[in-house]
This record gives C-alpha cells, structure tokens and sequence, in this order.
C-alpha cells in the first residue's frame, strides 16, 4: 500500500463559480500509478466546497437556487457584522458543501459514474487561487 500526495491551483471567478477538476484529478492518479485504492479531495478553504455531481447548466442553476434559499447573501448574519466584504453566506455554503470528496480508484481509473465530476464550487465574494490537496492511497 502506498501514498501519493500533490497539491494543485485552480483559480476561481467570485460568487457561486464551478469548475469542474475532474481531470486535474485523473491527471494525478495517472501519476500516481495505482491501480486499486481511493482518491482524497480537500480544498483548505472556509469559503469554498467540493461536491461531485452532473456539470450540467441545469443542475449548477438549481445547486445555487439551494443554496441561496438555504443560506442567502445578505441575511444580516452575525459574521457579516464583522466583517467588510460581507461573505457569511460563502462561510455558511461550504458547511454544507463539505471541503473533500473521495473517490474509489478501480483499474487505474477514478471510479465516477456516468455524469459524475469533482467540482470546485466557489462561494466567496471575491475571486481567489484555490490548492486541491489530492492525495491517492492504494496499489
């Protein structure tokens, strides 16, 4: 059983951006070079998430229509008192979100499903460079 970790950068536009990693990914298992064994996501971030779901228009729109009836901008939350650009809602998204994902890894390959991708979601006010720390465990 072995380890490989990397650590990759994905710029991010602000408010609720996706971008779909799920080849930078793969591109790291490739280079892993393990055959069985599990793929580990994590975004070291309080205002941005992961998720894997359809990169589908229709399925973004309704993901933030979620979201925004969940955790709406501008509410009056206590963090936005505190704070100037005013991103409690982005804080309050990646809770739900989560900040990994894993993914079996079968024959050398992420084991996704058919319209399954790991995507990126951005949630903050601003845009940022995000790090995926992605770190394969397997053989």
């Amino acid at each position: 059983m072995g380890v490989y970790q990397e650590t990759i950068s994905v710029e991010t536009r602000r408010g609720i951006a996706y971008v779909n990693c799920t080849q930078l990914v793969e591109d790291v298992v490739e280079r892993a070079r393990v055959g069985t064994g599990i793929a580990h996501v994590y975004v070291p971030a309080t205002t941005a998430g992961l998720i894997v779901n359809e990169d589908e228009s229709g399925v973004r729109s309704d993901i933030e229509r979620m979201l925004e009836a969940i955790a709406p901008a501008g509410y009056g939350w206590s963090h936005d008192a505190t704070q100037a650009e005013g991103n409690a809602h982005a804080h309050l998204r990646a809770c739900i979100t989560g900040q990994s994902v894993s993914i079996p890894i079968a024959e050398g390959k992420l084991a996704l499903g058919t319209w399954q991708s790991i995507m990126l979601v951005e949630f903050d006010v601003r845009p940022r460079t995000r790090k995926l720390v992605v770190t394969i465990v397997g053989e």
